[in-house]
């Protein structure tokens, strides 16, 4: 399913053994890998504290609530040894500056990803002030880094070969 940050947060966390009707916790904040954009666990606020979920705990995740086989599925990072590295390099993606070299684009208002393969996907990215702001959104193939003092995105340009026809130009005729 597509989804973005926004919508997700919030997502009920509910076991598929005892009562579907009582939530064990809310999703709140994803840990995702700087290098590869991917999402390695869910930070979920229960009743004993923020606890993680790894993706491979997830039966089931729509739009209404994301099921686990089990409470005992939450864990602490000192649990996922190869997630607590992630977390310690971790840079936080909404309100993160983006740039496109040394230009500064805008700041990361919200960012799309699909739950099947978590990674993100498209980046919103707001600039300007009040009524000029411009919306821009990057898909994953123009992130080039995700760094502690930034987004750094790939320039829009155009490839030598490729040529822009002028208003003027005459196409060949093609024989049918």
């Amino acid at each position: 399913m597509l989804t973005d940050f926004l919508s997700a947060q919030r997502t009920w966390v509910m076991t598929k053994r005892g009562s579907d009707d009582l939530p064990i916790g809310a999703l709140v904040d994803f840990v995702i890998n700087p290098d590869s954009g991917i999402f390695e666990a869910l930070w979920v606020q229960s009743r004993e504290g923020l606890r993680l979920i790894a993706l491979d705990d997830i039966l089931q995740w729509n739009r209404n609530k994301i099921t686990i086989a089990d409470e005992n599925d939450l864990s602490t990072p000192d649990d996922f040894p190869r997630v607590k590295a992630v977390i310690e390099r971790e840079v936080p993606i909404l309100r993160s500056k983006v740039f496109c070299g040394k230009k500064y684009i805008g700041r990361v208002k919200n960012f799309g990803f699909d739950t099947l393969s978590p990674r993100i996907l498209t980046l919103r990215v707001h600039s300007g002030f009040l009524f000029w702001i411009q919306e821009r959104i990057i898909p994953r193939s123009k992130i080039l880094r995700i760094i502690p003092e930034g987004i750094f995105i790939s320039e829009n340009i155009i490839p030598r070969a490729e040529k822009i026809l002028e208003e003027n130009t005459v196409l060949p005729e093609v024989d049918s």
